[in-house]
């Protein structure tokens, strides 16, 4: 029937938002039993994402770090063989 609203997950009836509350039930795409789980689960994906992000950004860092060391050390040892021909 129109204005009908289903759990898209387990697909079970929410209400039918033109005869129920309209705003409550407009936007809501989930049961009481399958919302919690459904934000846990995208909670683990926004926290799994986010360590890979400061992960990768520090791996950047790091790697910066080292490729500066190196042209340091490169600059050192070409400095000391000019001074000392």
């Amino acid at each position: 029937m129109k204005g009908d609203r289903y759990c898209i997950i387990c697909g079970e009836y929410l209400g039918n938002y033109l005869k129920d509350d309209y705003y409550a039930l407009l936007h809501r795409k989930y049961c009481n039993d399958c919302g919690p789980w459904k934000r846990a689960g995208d909670v683990r994906f926004n926290q799994a994402e986010y360590r890979n992000r400061k992960r990768n950004i520090q791996n950047q860092k790091d790697q910066k770090l080292q490729d500066a060391i190196i042209e340091i050390v490169a600059l050192r040892k070409l400095l000391a063989e000019k001074m000392n021909p």
